[in-house]
């Protein structure tokens, strides 16, 4: 079974260690709704950075829409994706 969860431990360690993640959510929760919520939402970050990064890297023209084609490996319209696989298929 393939780990997907272990490439952000240290990213959201120190996202949820961070004052300004901290500060936006809000202090009226309660202690385990507070914890539990900047867990969400810096596991949130960093998949949403991960994704980004990877489709600036691989279809730098495409929309953030196009990322959930990247990470799910079924064949959609992304046309940068299509020119590359015609072009390794032709050389």
């Amino acid at each position: 079974m393939r780990n997907v969860s272990s490439w952000c431990q240290g990213i959201c360690k120190a996202l949820r260690e961070s004052t300004a993640l901290q500060e936006y959510v809000t202090l009226s929760l309660s202690d385990k709704i507070r914890v539990r919520e900047i867990k969400r939402l810096a596991r949130l970050i960093a998949e949403v950075e991960l994704g980004l990064t990877l489709l600036g890297q691989v279809a730098p023209g495409e929309p953030a829409t196009s990322v959930s084609a990247l990470l799910s490996g079924y064949r959609y319209g992304v046309q940068q994706l299509e020119s590359i696989a015609v072009g390794k298929l032709f050389k």
